[in-house]
C-alpha cells in the first residue's frame, strides 16, 4: 500500500476480525460468571455435607420417626450433591477440559433433584411459603448453566 509521500508513518497490518461490543461485553462479564458458577456448586456441595452430616449425626433420633430407606436416602443424596458439587466447582476453577460440562451437568441435577424431593415429599400447606425463593435460586442455577457452557465455547484458551 502506497501512502504518497508519508512512508514514515506506520503501516497497518491486518490484525484479524475485530472484536464486536458483544465479545467485549462477554470478556467483561465473564469473570464474573465464572465465580457465580463456582459459588453456586461449592454451595451445593455444602447443602449435601450438611445433609449428609445431619443425617448422621441424628440417625437413632430420626430413626425413631422415619423409615430406613428414607435415612439412607438422605445420607446418600448429601453425599452424592457433596462430591458432585466440589468436584465440578475444583474442575471449573482450575479450568480443566471438562469443566464447563460437569458445571453444567451439576447445577442442572441439583434443581432437579431439589425440585423433585420438594414436590414429592412435601406434603404440608405451609411448605411452599418459600417457593419463590426456590424458584428464583433455580432460575439463577439453570441460567449459570447455560452461560457455563456458552461462555466456555465462546473463550475455549483463556486463563485467569
Amino acid at each position: 500500500m502506497c501512502t504518497f509521500g508519508m512512508s514514515f508513518l506506520p503501516m497497518k497490518v491486518n490484525e484479524g476480525p475485530q472484536e464486536t461490543w458483544s465479545i467485549r461485553l462477554l470478556r467483561r462479564v465473564k469473570p464474573w460468571v465464572d465465580w457465580l458458577i463456582v459459588i453456586l456448586l461449592l454451595g451445593g456441595g455444602l447443602l449435601g455435607w450438611l445433609r449428609l452430616r445431619d443425617a448422621l449425626s441424628g440417625w437413632d433420633v430420626l430413626a425413631a420417626y422415619l423409615p430406613q430407606s428414607t435415612l439412607v436416602y438422605l445420607a446418600a443424596g448429601g453425599g452424592v450433591w457433596l462430591a458432585a458439587g466440589f468436584t465440578a466447582a475444583l474442575a471449573y476453577f482450575f479450568r480443566l477440559k471438562w469443566g464447563p460440562w460437569a458445571a453444567c451437568m451439576v447445577l442442572l441435577g441439583f434443581t432437579a433433584s431439589f425440585w423433585l424431593e420438594r414436590l414429592l415429599m412435601m406434603q404440608r400447606a405451609d411448605s411452599y411459603l418459600s417457593t419463590p425463593l426456590a424458584l428464583t435460586l433455580s432460575l439463577v442455577a439453570v441460567c449459570s448453566a447455560y452461560l457455563a457452557v456458552a461462555l466456555a465455547r465462546r473463550f475455549p484458551k483463556e486463563k485467569r
